[in-house]
């Protein structure tokens, strides 16, 4: 048994390996891992080439695949079957399925501002990496359910007139002026049914074999099969 992440962060896969020699180190015998650095297609071309020998089983857990737009769900799940072999290998995927509204936007508006931080660190990862100066404090963050595209949907919203100082490639200074309300919109998190998701495996060249549930029926893992 080997257990392979893959990440594009070297950082996130130094810290899950030192995490996995803490916790197997002792049984190394039973469970090889070591870590990719790349993107989730190319680690599975990877694993197709180097590993041709064993069975592969694709783990995209969470709900990861909810922040890609459908028409993109599509393409990439193709392209992972592309990756995967008939009759030897599967996919093990996370949907997060639709549900109350209320209890959607009540996740969006956590008590401990989970959900809100993420947003904002977009405006933090700009001033520090772009040279923009986003006055974060002057931001709402809204997230609202759109019933008619299944998706949760996220703004940063400021409470001021802005002007925005943007430093370019070529380091030359441009001004943006946002004003008051007007929305930046920063995520989409698309929701699944049941038949949705039977839907999107038979899109994406997969029979979707099998359907696990937690209680409340929030959330499911579905074992996928290539066909």
């Amino acid at each position: 048994c080997e257990y392979i992440p893959v990440d594009i962060s070297r950082e996130a896969i130094n810290q899950l390996m030192d995490t996995m020699s803490k916790e197997f180190g002792e049984s190394q015998h039973q469970m090889k891992f070591h870590g990719l650095i790349s993107d989730n297609l190319v680690g599975l071309e990877w694993m197709l080439k180097n590993r041709s020998e064993s069975n592969v089983l694709a783990l995209f857990l969470g709900s990861s695949i909810g922040g890609f737009l459908p028409k993109v769900q599509v393409e990439f799940l193709s392209s992972v079957r592309k990756s995967l072999r008939v009759d030897r290998d599967a996919l093990l995927i996370g949907f997060d399925l639709v549900k109350d509204p209320e209890i959607m936007r009540k996740a969006y508006f956590d008590s401990e501002g989970v959900t809100s931080a993420f947003n904002f660190n977009l405006l933090t990862r700009m001033n520090r990496e772009l040279g923009t100066n986003f006055n974060i404090e002057q931001f709402y963050h809204a997230a609202n359910y759109n019933p008619v595209e299944m998706c949760m949907e996220s703004w940063l919203i400021p409470k001021e007139k802005q002007s925005i100082e943007i430093v370019t490639e070529g380091q030359k200074k441009q001004m943006l002026s946002i004003d008051a309300f007007e929305p930046i919109y920063t995520e989409s998190s698309y929701k699944f049914s049941l038949e949705k998701i039977e839907l999107l495996a038979k899109c994406s060249g997969f029979q979707n074999e099998n359907v696990f549930l937690d209680d409340k029926e929030y959330f499911a893992l579905c074992l996928w099969i290539p066909i």
